[in-house]
C-alpha cells in the first residue's frame, strides 16, 4: 500500500493451511513513511478465518469488519507509548466466534503487548509469527536485539475449520504510512523453523521485494501487481479478483 491519504486494501491467500489443527504462519512487513513521524497510520489486520465477506472488505479501521469467525492479530499504530524518541505501538490478538463485535480501541482486559514495529532503521521489516496448535493460538514477533522470538500473547480458541488469511491495512489520514509486505509463508509446526527465518535472505531480498510488491509513483499511482509473474503478489498465486481487492480506489 502506498504512503497516500485515506487508503485501505485487502490481500486474500488461496492456499491453504497444511493442516486445521496445528500451523505457524510468519508475516514480515514494513509499516513506515518519508517523514518517519510519531504518529502515523491505523496499521495492519492480520486474519484467519472460517469465511470472508466480501463486502465488508474496505469497512472498518483496519479494512474489514469487526464481526468475524476466526482469529485477527491488529499491529495497531493508533495506540502509542512515547518514551523520547521512541515510539511503541500496540499488537493485539482477538478470537472471535462470529457472535460479537470485536474492540481494537480498546487495550484493557485484551491480549495485546507493545512493540516498535513502525520506521525502523534501514527501513527494516516487522517479523509477526502466529502459532495455533490446538486449541492454543500464540503471538509472537521476532526481537533482533535477542535474536529470538518475544511472546506477546496467547488465547485458547478451538477452530473445527481449515480458514483463509487475509491481509488488510489502513494508510492512515494525517501522517499516511505505506505498508509493504516482505512475507508471508505457511509452516507445519512438527517441521523445524529456525527462528532468525533466514534473516541473512530477508535482508537481502528486502529492497527488492519492496520494488516487487508496491511501487507508487505519481504518473502512474501503481504497479501492475497483476501481470508481473516475478513480484511475490502474482495472479498465478492469489488469484487476480483478490489482488483488485488491494488496489487503492
Amino acid at each position: 500500500m502506498p504512503e497516500v491519504r485515506d487508503k485501505k486494501g485487502a490481500i486474500i491467500n488461496k492456499v491453504p493451511v497444511p493442516s486445521k489443527d496445528d500451523w505457524i504462519v510468519d508475516l514480515k512487513v514494513s509499516i513506515a513513511n518519508d517523514g518517519k513521524t510519531i504518529k502515523g497510520g491505523a496499521g495492519l489486520a492480520l486474519y484467519y478465518l472460517q469465511s470472508i465477506n466480501q463486502e465488508e472488505i474496505g469497512n472498518g479501521v483496519f479494512g474489514y469488519t469487526r464481526n468475524f469467525k476466526g482469529l485477527a492479530v491488529f499491529m495497531n499504530s493508533l495506540f502509542q507509548s512515547v518514551d523520547g524518541d521512541v515510539s511503541q505501538n500496540w499488537l493485539q490478538l482477538f478470537a472471535n466466534d462470529g457472535t460479537k463485535q470485536t474492540n481494537p480501541m480498546k487495550i484493557k482486559g485484551e491480549k495485546n503487548c507493545k512493540a516498535i514495529f513502525r520506521n525502523l532503521p534501514g527501513d527494516d521489516s516487522f517479523h509477526l509469527r502466529l502459532e495455533y496448535q490446538k486449541p492454543t493460538v500464540s503471538l509472537y514477533y521476532f526481537d533482533k536485539e535477542k535474536d529470538g522470538f518475544k511472546q506477546c500473547a496467547s488465547v485458547d480458541f478451538e477452530m473445527d475449520f481449515a480458514g483463509i488469511f487475509m491481509i488488510t491495512g489502513a494508510s492512515g489520514l494525517n501522517n499516511p504510512d505505506h505498508i509493504y509486505i516482505d512475507n508471508f509463508a505457511m509452516y507445519d509446526p512438527t517441521e523445524r523453523v529456525a527462528e532468525s527465518h533466514n534473516q541473512h535472505f530477508h535482508d537481502a531480498h528486502l529492497k527488492k521485494s519492496i520494488h516487487d510488491m508496491v511501487i507508487f509513483d505519481h504518473e502512474h499511482h501503481l504497479k501492475d501487481l497483476l501481470h508481473s509473474s516475478e513480484s511475490f503478489f502474482n495472479k498465478e498465486l492469489f488469484g487476480e479478483d483478490n489482488l483488485l481487492n488491494m488496489i487503492p480506489d
